[in-house]
Protein backbone atom coordinates (compact mmCIF):
# COMPACT_ATOMS: atom_id res chain seq x y z
CA UNK A 1 0.00 0.00 0.00
CA UNK A 2 1.14 3.32 -1.02
CA UNK A 3 1.90 5.97 1.32
CA UNK A 4 0.61 9.55 0.74
CA UNK A 5 3.22 11.37 2.69
CA UNK A 6 6.34 9.64 1.26
CA UNK A 7 4.84 10.55 -2.24
CA UNK A 8 4.35 13.86 -1.32
CA UNK A 9 7.80 14.05 0.42
CA UNK A 10 9.30 12.95 -2.57
CA UNK A 11 7.39 15.19 -5.10
CA UNK A 12 8.65 18.02 -2.99
CA UNK A 13 12.16 16.75 -3.50
CA UNK A 14 11.74 16.56 -7.01
CA UNK A 15 10.18 19.96 -7.63
CA UNK A 16 13.07 21.63 -5.22
CA UNK A 17 15.89 19.75 -7.42
CA UNK A 18 14.31 20.60 -10.36
CA UNK A 19 14.16 24.53 -9.47
CA UNK A 20 18.12 24.52 -8.19
CA UNK A 21 19.40 23.27 -11.60
CA UNK A 22 17.50 25.52 -13.50
CA UNK A 23 18.40 28.57 -11.48
CA UNK A 24 21.90 27.35 -11.81
CA UNK A 25 21.79 26.78 -15.36
CA UNK A 26 20.21 30.40 -15.58
CA UNK A 27 22.78 31.91 -13.84
CA UNK A 28 25.78 29.85 -15.78
CA UNK A 29 24.09 31.55 -18.93
CA UNK A 30 24.25 35.04 -17.49
CA UNK A 31 27.76 34.74 -16.47
CA UNK A 32 28.28 33.73 -19.93
CA UNK A 33 26.78 36.50 -21.46
CA UNK A 34 28.57 38.69 -18.96
CA UNK A 35 31.79 37.75 -20.01
CA UNK A 36 31.05 38.03 -23.93
CA UNK A 37 30.05 42.04 -22.94
CA UNK A 38 32.71 42.79 -21.33
CA UNK A 39 35.44 40.98 -23.25
CA UNK A 40 34.42 41.42 -26.75
CA UNK A 41 35.80 44.58 -27.32
CA UNK A 42 39.08 43.48 -26.03
CA UNK A 43 39.56 40.33 -27.39
CA UNK A 44 41.20 39.40 -30.50
CA UNK A 45 37.95 36.82 -31.12
CA UNK A 46 37.69 34.00 -33.95
CA UNK A 47 35.12 36.48 -35.29
CA UNK A 48 36.50 39.19 -35.76
CA UNK A 49 39.98 36.92 -37.19
CA UNK A 50 37.26 35.25 -39.82
CA UNK A 51 36.78 38.90 -41.12
CA UNK A 52 40.12 39.44 -41.06
CA UNK A 53 41.21 36.33 -43.17
CA UNK A 54 38.25 37.30 -45.54
CA UNK A 55 39.50 40.53 -46.01
CA UNK A 56 43.03 39.59 -46.95
CA UNK A 57 41.87 36.92 -48.85
CA UNK A 58 39.87 39.78 -50.90
CA UNK A 59 42.37 42.06 -51.49
CA UNK A 60 45.13 39.28 -52.31
CA UNK A 61 42.33 38.29 -55.21
CA UNK A 62 42.10 42.39 -56.16
CA UNK A 63 46.17 42.41 -56.33
CA UNK A 64 46.37 39.51 -58.37
CA UNK A 65 44.01 40.90 -60.65
CA UNK A 66 45.75 44.15 -60.69
CA UNK A 67 49.35 42.29 -61.25
CA UNK A 68 47.59 40.15 -64.43
CA UNK A 69 46.53 43.39 -65.85
CA UNK A 70 50.29 45.00 -65.72
CA UNK A 71 51.25 41.53 -67.58
CA UNK A 72 48.33 42.29 -70.03
CA UNK A 73 49.83 45.51 -70.42
CA UNK A 74 53.27 44.84 -70.98
CA UNK A 75 52.10 42.19 -73.83
CA UNK A 76 49.91 44.67 -75.09
CA UNK A 77 53.21 47.12 -75.39
CA UNK A 78 55.17 44.17 -76.89
CA UNK A 79 53.18 43.65 -79.51
CA UNK A 80 53.12 47.13 -80.96
CA UNK A 81 56.85 47.40 -80.36
CA UNK A 82 56.59 44.48 -82.73
CA UNK A 83 54.37 45.73 -85.06
CA UNK A 84 56.47 49.07 -85.39
CA UNK A 85 59.64 47.94 -86.37
CA UNK A 86 60.82 48.35 -82.55
CA UNK A 87 58.96 51.44 -81.99
CA UNK A 88 57.61 52.08 -78.12
CA UNK A 89 53.90 53.16 -77.18
CA UNK A 90 56.03 55.86 -75.52
CA UNK A 91 57.23 58.67 -77.47
CA UNK A 92 58.58 62.28 -76.82
CA UNK A 93 56.31 63.01 -73.47
CA UNK A 94 52.92 61.28 -74.40
CA UNK A 95 51.54 58.18 -75.48
CA UNK A 96 50.31 56.72 -78.66
CA UNK A 97 47.10 57.39 -78.52
CA UNK A 98 45.55 54.55 -80.41
CA UNK A 99 47.39 51.79 -79.35
CA UNK A 100 45.51 50.78 -76.02
CA UNK A 101 42.13 50.47 -78.15
CA UNK A 102 44.16 48.20 -80.61
CA UNK A 103 46.00 46.41 -78.02
CA UNK A 104 44.95 46.02 -74.81
CA UNK A 105 41.14 46.56 -75.29
CA UNK A 106 38.79 47.77 -78.05
CA UNK A 107 36.42 49.07 -76.06
CA UNK A 108 38.48 51.52 -74.88
CA UNK A 109 38.45 55.23 -75.96
CA UNK A 110 41.25 57.84 -75.36
CA UNK A 111 39.71 60.58 -73.02
CA UNK A 112 42.11 63.16 -72.28
CA UNK A 113 45.23 64.41 -70.50
CA UNK A 114 46.27 66.22 -68.27
CA UNK A 115 50.07 66.63 -66.47
CA UNK A 116 51.86 64.22 -69.31
CA UNK A 117 48.93 61.32 -67.79
CA UNK A 118 47.06 59.57 -70.32
CA UNK A 119 43.02 59.18 -69.22
CA UNK A 120 41.38 56.10 -71.00
CA UNK A 121 37.86 55.09 -70.36
CA UNK A 122 37.71 51.35 -70.25
CA UNK A 123 34.54 50.50 -68.66
CA UNK A 124 32.86 48.94 -71.33
CA UNK A 125 32.98 45.57 -73.26
CA UNK A 126 33.90 42.27 -72.25
CA UNK A 127 37.86 42.44 -71.29
CA UNK A 128 37.60 45.58 -69.40
CA UNK A 129 41.14 46.77 -68.91
CA UNK A 130 40.20 48.64 -65.12
CA UNK A 131 41.26 48.70 -61.21
CA UNK A 132 38.92 45.67 -59.43
CA UNK A 133 38.01 48.74 -57.61
CA UNK A 134 35.99 49.85 -60.63
CA UNK A 135 38.31 52.82 -61.50
CA UNK A 136 39.88 53.60 -64.96
CA UNK A 137 43.55 52.56 -64.70
CA UNK A 138 45.58 56.04 -66.04
CA UNK A 139 48.79 56.07 -67.74
CA UNK A 140 51.91 58.14 -66.62
CA UNK A 141 54.65 58.31 -68.78
CA UNK A 142 57.80 59.76 -67.15
CA UNK A 143 60.00 59.71 -70.61
CA UNK A 144 63.47 58.42 -70.69
CA UNK A 145 65.25 57.87 -67.98
CA UNK A 146 68.52 60.16 -66.81
CA UNK A 147 69.19 58.24 -63.50
CA UNK A 148 67.60 55.80 -61.49
CA UNK A 149 63.64 56.32 -60.71
CA UNK A 150 62.36 55.68 -57.10
CA UNK A 151 58.90 54.66 -57.86
CA UNK A 152 58.55 54.21 -53.64
CA UNK A 153 58.91 58.15 -52.79
CA UNK A 154 57.59 58.84 -56.12
CA UNK A 155 54.16 57.06 -55.97
CA UNK A 156 51.78 57.99 -53.57
CA UNK A 157 50.34 55.45 -51.43
CA UNK A 158 47.13 52.89 -52.25
CA UNK A 159 45.47 53.62 -54.88
CA UNK A 160 48.35 55.98 -56.33
CA UNK A 161 45.14 57.50 -58.32
CA UNK A 162 45.65 54.20 -60.42
CA UNK A 163 48.55 55.62 -62.24
CA UNK A 164 50.28 53.00 -64.05
CA UNK A 165 53.97 54.42 -64.47
CA UNK A 166 56.10 53.73 -67.72
CA UNK A 167 59.59 55.37 -68.24
CA UNK A 168 61.47 54.21 -71.34
CA UNK A 169 65.41 53.65 -71.01
CA UNK A 170 63.92 51.67 -68.65
CA UNK A 171 64.41 48.36 -66.66
CA UNK A 172 62.56 46.96 -62.84
CA UNK A 173 65.41 47.68 -60.73
CA UNK A 174 65.52 46.11 -56.58
CA UNK A 175 64.46 47.90 -54.14
CA UNK A 176 61.33 49.24 -56.03
CA UNK A 177 63.19 51.64 -58.53
CA UNK A 178 63.33 51.81 -62.42
CA UNK A 179 66.92 51.66 -63.06
CA UNK A 180 68.48 53.29 -66.36
CA UNK A 181 68.44 51.03 -69.45
CA UNK A 182 70.51 50.65 -72.54
CA UNK A 183 68.03 52.38 -75.67
CA UNK A 184 64.82 54.30 -75.59
CA UNK A 185 63.42 51.01 -76.57
CA UNK A 186 63.55 49.82 -73.50
CA UNK A 187 60.77 50.07 -71.14
CA UNK A 188 59.35 49.57 -67.35
CA UNK A 189 55.89 49.86 -65.60
CA UNK A 190 54.70 49.50 -62.28
CA UNK A 191 51.63 49.89 -60.57
CA UNK A 192 51.31 50.18 -56.39
CA UNK A 193 49.15 47.45 -55.23
CA UNK A 194 46.94 47.69 -52.17
CA UNK A 195 49.19 47.21 -48.76
CA UNK A 196 51.95 49.18 -50.33
CA UNK A 197 53.75 46.74 -52.39
CA UNK A 198 54.93 47.54 -55.64
CA UNK A 199 54.41 45.13 -59.22
CA UNK A 200 56.85 46.28 -61.84
CA UNK A 201 57.20 44.52 -65.57
CA UNK A 202 59.72 45.74 -68.21
CA UNK A 203 60.43 43.76 -71.78
CA UNK A 204 63.71 42.23 -70.83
Amino acid sequence: MENPELNKKQSNVGYIVTIVILALATTGLLIALLIVLFTKGDCNCAGDQGGDTLDSLSRSRRNTQREDDISRFLTAANDFQTNNNGKTPWYGDKTNEKWVTRYIDKYCSYSYSIVDVEYYDCKAGSSEFRDPDGETYRIRYVGDLKWDYDLDSEMSAWPNNHEIVVATNAMCGDNDTFETGYSSRQYAMAYRLEGGSITCNDNH
